[in-house]
């Protein structure tokens, strides 16, 4: 009997295995350059506005890409876009490493490799989590138990395992941090490339491929009108904004908390932060569980009470032990929330409509972020370094509130029966 890996007691298939080992290398090398990247840019730039635009330039295609992606991702086989997006990513951060290797990098080089990785991982991203319902096996019962360990996968290697390993590389040669990135891309490409001949069948068929195709302002426009059409996955996108203004406007000014509040330095800093990655682990191990015992709806809700008494609970103590059991329960919160959501939007959405209704989704509930930032250090300035946490923790709870009617078990299962019934109507119109 061939083996398959297990958490929890169950089974999620190889070909879920595969795409979890390429994932878990990526999410290892992605924590790498995280930390070995701004280092980068400050010995090859003094201006401090570049070297925080270099933390995030990778995000910026989400926003003028997001929607072409997701259309993209829906046209073509999303397993072949993930191997070569990954296969062109080892190029570009290869030909980066050899670069600052010999002494010829500068910041606009760096800005640009950036770009580039950014708009690979608008494809990248998409159409890995469109491609996760067609590999899990009995998708139905097990979406939360495979989103959950790709969540453990992402912290453990974006969060613990990454930044220290990018540090340690770049204090060995700045060009280290980058061909270990580099190799991670290489491993997830070859991994999986071997997982696309396994199924060939997840290309889209010949026949559909024959018919005219619509335009991409129309495709794009029939993933959008289908999030807008569904109230719940309105709601979610909208919750989900909410969350990242609420904590990007905390978490973006945590470290003036950390030294006028708690007068603690650096290493109680990045301390602390490892609560948060904590409760993450946790809450990507246990939400299976949960959402099998209580229901996928109050699970929601549970987690967003969670995130809520972090908040407030951050912007009234002063004690170092409980601002880390508060980090551990935002962290265990927000994974939860995540990796629920993620799954009833991934048994919900036709799969033809996957990556449009994804970047689409998403294009809301990270809109915020920005905003989220900039809010955060408005606050400090006229309010002081409390009021980012006692306010974003007033905004959860009344979400907590409001939201709770909406997403219930009843709700979302009363959502799910009538798309089941939407897809019926649809595929008996195509067969007409």
């Amino acid at each position: 009997m061939r083996h398959r890996l297990r958490l929890g007691g169950l089974s999620l298939g190889r070909d879920f295995d595969r795409l979890w080992t390429a994932a878990s290398v990526s999410y290892l090398g992605d924590g790498i350059s995280m930390s070995a990247l701004p280092l980068l840019a400050a010995s090859l730039t003094g201006n401090a506005a570049l070297v925080g635009l270099s933390g995030t330039i990778t995000s910026v295609p989400w926003l003028f890409l997001g929607l072409a992606s997701g259309t993209l991702v829906d046209r073509w086989d999303r397993l072949r876009v993930m191997w070569i997006v990954d296969g062109v990513r080892f190029l570009l951060v290869v030909a980066l490493a050899v670069t600052v290797a010999t002494g010829h990098a500068d910041i606009a080089l760096l800005l640009g490799t950036g770009l580039l990785l950014g708009v690979g991982q608008t494809l990248f991203d998409t159409a890995s989590q469109a491609t996760v319902p067609t590999l899990v096996a009995e998708r139905g019962k097990k979406l939360e138990g495979a989103n959950g360990r790709l969540s453990v996968s992402q912290t453990i290697g974006e969060q613990f395992a990454g930044p220290p390993a990018g540090g340690f590389l770049f204090a060995v040669a700045a060009s280290a941090p980058l061909f270990a990135n580099a190799a991670s891309f290489g491993i997830s490409a070859l991994v999986i490339r071997k997982l696309a001949r396994r199924r060939r069948e997840a290309r889209p068929p010949r026949a559909a491929a024959a018919a005219p195709r619509a335009s991409m302002l129309r495709e794009i426009r029939e993933g959008v009108g289908w999030l807008l059409r569904h109230s719940t996955m309105r709601v979610l996108a909208v919750t989900v904004g909410v969350v990242n203004l609420a904590y990007t406007a905390s978490s973006a000014v945590f470290v003036l908390y950390v030294r006028r509040e708690l007068h603690l330095g650096p290493l109680a800093y990045g301390t602390l932060l490892a609560a948060t990655a904590v409760g993450a682990v946790l809450g990507g191990l246990l939400v299976e569980r949960a959402t099998r015992s209580l229901g996928p709806g109050r699970v929601l809700s549970a987690a967003l009470a969670l995130a809520t008494a972090s908040r407030i609970g951050l912007g009234l103590t002063h004690e170092v032990f409980a601002v880390a059991g508060c980090l551990l329960l935002g962290g265990m919160g927000i994974t939860v929330f995540a990796v629920v959501s993620i799954s009833f939007r991934q048994r919900l959405v036709p799969d033809r409509l996957q990556g449009r209704v994804l970047s689409a989704y998403r294009m809301i509930a990270l809109s915020t972020e920005p905003i989220g930032g900039a809010l955060g250090g408005i606050l400090v300035d006229r309010m002081g370094v409390r009021a980012p946490f006692l306010i974003g923790g007033g905004l959860l709870a009344l979400l907590t509130l409001v939201t709770i009617p909406l997403i219930s078990n009843h709700s979302l299962r009363e959502a799910a029966e009538a798309e089941q019934e939407e897809v019926a109507r649809y595929e008996a119109r195509n067969r007409s």
